[in-house]
């Protein structure tokens, strides 16, 4: 009696990691057939490159580069009145979450303004020139069409002034 409640056990306890060991192989294999049509699906068939394959390659060419980065600093500005100030009625915080503007302020010193090759986008700002290169993230999305870039020929600096895309 008691080695039949022993086989009934060792054959439920099989069962069981049969059972597990299928269900595993199944998951496996819808989780390769779904990501096997995401790459299909996603990929032109006329692309030579994946995209993945463009990020690692402009990645190398910015490490192949001699030339060095150049001093900035980022800060933040926020349009107020006096209604802000006084008596807080526009809601606006002394926080960044609360700011209208991101400053770059880029020293490129020995540089001529006509060396001086700026692109702006949403995220990133990318300055290059014989001297210097800079490829900064942006911590916030800006709106890249409405910014605005000052050059202080004196101190030979750059000032980047663009509108935050506040998304809240």
């Amino acid at each position: 009696m008691n080695s039949d409640f022993s086989s009934l056990t060792e054959l439920f306890s099989t069962n069981e990691k049969q059972l597990k060991k299928e269900k595993e192989q199944i998951q496996k294999e819808e989780y390769l057939k779904k990501n096997i049509k995401q790459k299909s699906t996603t990929q032109n068939k006329k692309d030579i490159w994946e995209d993945e394959e463009i990020v690692a390659a402009e990645e190398a060419e910015e490490l192949n580069d001699p030339r060095s980065q150049p001093e900035y600093d980022i800060a933040y500005r926020q349009t107020v009145s006096s209604e802000d100030m006084f008596l807080g009625m526009s809601g606006k915080l002394n926080s960044i979450s609360h700011s209208d503007f991101l400053v770059v302020t880029i020293k490129l010193p020995g540089v001529k303004f006509k060396e001086v090759q700026l692109d702006c986008t949403e995220f990133k700002i990318d300055l290059r020139c014989p001297i210097y290169k800079l490829n900064l993230s942006l911590p916030k999305k800006v709106d890249e069409k409405k910014g605005d870039a000052k050059w202080d020929s004196v101190k030979s600096i750059l000032k980047i002034t663009l509108p935050v895309i506040n998304e809240f």
